[in-house]
């Protein structure tokens, strides 16, 4: 059954299983682009909340969600994983149903699912295999799998009985449609007398008819149904391929070449040296970006909001760093914390001018960094006196960006967000999480692109941080560790440990919230760091410290009872030992056995 605009609706029964439990789901809808001969297929999510992307699976949904919402003319489905989909176009007479023999030939040959197209004047074969190098269309014939990220229009309307999607090698089938297994294709080649090669010359002498440059002709072979191995196959001279080759001789030929205009330049006697102005002495510069990454919950608001304390009161820094600065706005926009109950008193006990505290109302303004840079320019324009913007935490910020694709993180985030930085000579200090993967270096944990940290001046690592010496039960350790810095020197981190503080309400209630209290400098790396809190031997000590502690806290045992119960939940004679030395626990002897007690002061 077709909608209004002549289209198949789904039939979601007869849609393969093992597609539909997976979540790779999304609608599309009927788009006419200017200049365009026929409209075009646009992907959007399923919730109906914007476009999707064929390369971020975090905008497909599974079918369950796709099919339920009626937006848009169709469901589509991304070729991912082990499928790969065949379509032939324009192969089928809708009205009888026949296919022409040359695409009939193909669905035989294959024998496997295939379905009738929303036009119904193609059809869709999707089978498990990959599709070669070399290309994905000529003429009337294209092939797709996950290298070739693509999604297909699916109707559930079967054309050939076959229920299953079957493993199939496509080598010898792609090799055919190169070739030319297009009839159509064959007989256009045929009536013009062109090879590939010409196709390619002839492609590119218009492009440079147009005024394109070297670069957007190359771009836009790659992305047509020319594009071979060939054009990046070397040529004898340095540094030519078959590709620039073929652009330089269209050139030639048409006389049109690319203007001189050189790149402004100077000579560095004529740059004046500048040294760099500190937020906070040797971590935070003024007129750059700096990321601080961390787990969830480790405390990293809080850190953000303790640097925003001191920047609003013109205190001290924590590690004796001078405030040279006068007392200075800040702007804070965080998208995690309630203002009223987490916010505000966490500021309140870190010792802020709360007057010059500024935050963004995220939740009336939507704000996302690749399209709202310019909003956030006339809100400095408005704030002159702002030394120090937080964004907590950036993945929530950047809109439609792909976070895992650095190219976009830097062009449409991270390098807007830098000269922002410069021109209104402020700290801007982002917020990122990191990522699950243990044993990764302590400079890979970012959660997302690693251009959080390669693309910015300075990243510093946020992690929790345990010692039984010093921090008492139910106390949770921080330690803020340099990262990485393209200009200024290493420094040591800072040890920290989050405690309650009262804090009093605007209606005169009390009330408690936390704060950090700063413990020094450490000497450990961020990655020694990391590699302690990640030690499975590391936590199994600490594990038998706090057990020895309470095992030993109601009264004095034997050490030979104490040795049983802690082999009994996994503990080994030297964990328990080493924890009784870290507890500097009291060992005395009675009736010819060794006694063991917590000192008093423990």
């Amino acid at each position: 059954m077709a909608n209004t605009n002549g289209y198949w609706h789904p039939h979601y029964d007869n849609i393969p299983l093992e597609l539909r439990s997976q979540s790779i789901w999304l609608r599309w809808k009927l788009t006419q682009r200017e200049g365009a001969d026929k409209p075009t297929k646009v992907p959007y999510k399923s919730d109906g909340s914007g476009r999707a992307k064929t390369n971020d699976p975090a905008t497909w949904s599974s079918f369950e969600d796709a099919a339920k919402h009626k937006g848009g003319d169709g469901l589509g489905c991304m070729v991912n994983g082990d499928y790969a989909a065949i379509d032939l176009d324009n192969c089928r007479d809708p009205q009888t149903g026949k296919l022409e023999a040359w695409a009939q030939s193909i669905v035989d040959e294959i024998g496997s699912y295939t379905e009738i197209s929303p036009s119904g004047h193609g059809v869709h074969i999707w089978v498990k295999g990959t599709v070669p190098s070399g290309g994905n269309r000529r003429g009337r014939v294209e092939m797709y799998d996950q290298n070739s990220p693509r999604y297909l229009t699916v109707t559930g309307q079967p054309l050939n009985g076959y229920a299953d999607i079957k493993a199939y090698d496509l080598t010898e089938l792609h090799k055919r449609m190169l070739e030319g297994l297009d009839p159509q294709e064959k007989v256009k080649k045929a009536a013009t007398a062109v090879d590939d090669s010409n196709e390619d010359y002839a492609f590119c002498k218009e492009l440079i008819k147009k005024g394109k440059t070297d670069a957007e002709i190359d771009a836009a072979m790659r992305a047509s149904n020319l594009i071979r191995p060939k054009w990046d196959e070397q040529r004898p001279a340095p540094d030519e391929t078959y590709g620039r080759l073929t652009i330089r001789k269209a050139r030639e030929e048409l006389g049109v070449f690319i203007s001189s205009n050189p790149l402004p330049r100077e000579r560095m006697s004529e740059v004046k040296a500048e040294k760099i102005e500190w937020l906070w002495q040797g971590r935070f510069p003024l007129g750059m970006a700096i990321t601080l990454i961390g787990q969830g919950g480790v405390g990293k608001s809080m850190v953000t909001e303790e640097i925003a304390a001191r920047v609003s009161s013109g205190r001290d820094f924590p590690d004796g760093a001078k405030n040279t600065l006068n007392p200075s706005d800040v702007i804070l926009m965080n998208n995690e914390d309630s203002p009223g109950k987490s916010i505000q008193p966490r500021l309140q006990a870190a010792g802020a001018d709360l007057k010059k505290i500024i935050r963004i109302k995220l939740e009336e303004s939507g704000f996302a960094a690749d399209r709202d840079i310019a909003r956030l320019e006339e809100t400095l324009k408005a704030e002159p006196n702002v030394r120090l913007l937080i964004i907590d935490p950036i993945a929530d910020m950047i809109g439609e960006t792909n976070n895992n694709s650095a190219s976009e993180v830097r062009q449409k985030v991270l390098n807007p967000l830098s000269k922002m930085a410069v021109k209104y000579n402020l700290c801007v200090l982002i917020v990122c999480h990191t990522n699950k993967k243990e044993g990764m270096s302590a400079i890979n944990r970012v959660d997302g692109t690693q251009a959080y940290v390669s693309g910015v001046r300075g990243s510093w690592l946020m992690l929790p941080w345990d010692e039984d010496d010093v921090l008492a039960e139910g106390e949770r350790g921080i330690v803020l560790q340099f990262n990485k810095s393209n200009c200024f020197p290493h420094k040591k981190g800072l040890k920290g440990k989050i405690v309650t503080v009262p804090f009093t309400s605007e209606d005169g209630q009390t009330g408690e919230t936390a704060k950090i209290d700063w413990l020094g400098e450490t000497d450990k790396t961020a990655q020694e760091t990391l590699d302690a809190a990640s030690d499975p031997d590391i936590r199994k000590g600490k594990r038998a410290v706090q057990w020895l502690r309470e095992h030993l806290c109601d009264d004095s045992k034997p050490a030979t009872d104490v040795f049983t119960a802690g082999k009994d939940l996994g503990f080994s004679d030297t964990a328990i030992h080493r924890a009784s030395v870290k507890l500097n626990v009291v060992k005395t002897r009675a009736n010819g056995r060794s006694i063991w007690s917590l000192p008093v002061a423990a």
